[in-house]
């Protein structure tokens, strides 16, 4: 991908996420990134390609992000903590819609996001409860894949759920209650501590 077009899948992206999917056209996208449609057309065939690269750029920026939360972390409970601090903030950033817009007219982008919670996210999840097992700040009595599950398959919900549309409640305070049920779920006492001390 040369410079122009990742500066132009940035833009977009940032379009999509302010103003959601479904209600703008090319003309619309065009038009706010300050070139022609034309141009436009130069780096995607349709507007199914340009959400599609959208996606695979945020994923990979997740993953990098994800990477940098487990570098700077010195033990499990901070860096669950720092990922549930990248995932709120970027839950602040997106139109409530663009789920609903990504499953409905979308299906091939919405898939590579699944697979990216099925497969990184879960693994991601799995890692950490073990570390947090064998430092001691969890506890150690949980089936942790099943937990796993668990939990990514609730943060999902968040995303598959209408319902928070009309509800008035932001997305990003569903999912800060879901994580916080979750680590004061699977910490034991001196992870509890811990948790209380990097929220306080």
């Amino acid at each position: 991908m040369s410079e122009k077009e990742k500066e132009l899948i940035i833009k977009a992206s940032q379009i999509f996420l302010s103003f959601g999917i479904k209600s703008l056209t090319m003309n619309d996208i065009a038009s706010k990134l300050g070139i022609s449609k034309k141009t436009l057309y130069n780096y995607v065939s349709d507007k199914n390609d340009l959400v599609k690269k959208c996606i695979l750029f945020h994923i990979e920026t997740n993953e990098c992000e994800i990477n940098e939360a487990c570098d700077v972390s010195s033990n499990a409970v901070e860096e669950v903590i720092n990922f549930s601090k990248i995932a709120g903030e970027k839950m602040k950033q997106i139109h409530p819609s663009i789920f609903y817009d990504l499953q409905k007219y979308h299906p091939e982008a919405w898939a590579i996001i699944r697979n990216f919670e099925d497969k990184t996210i879960l693994e991601v999840t799995k890692s950490n409860l073990q570390q947090g097992i064998d430092e001691g700040l969890y506890r150690d009595d949980m089936n942790i894949d099943l937990i796993a599950e668990i939990y990514v398959s609730v943060v999902q919900g968040i995303f598959q759920n209408t319902k928070f549309l009309s509800s008035g409640i932001a997305m990003s305070e569903y999912y800060f209650q879901i994580f916080n049920y979750h680590i004061r779920g699977i910490a034991n006492e001196k992870g509890i501590k811990l948790i209380n001390q990097y929220l306080s």
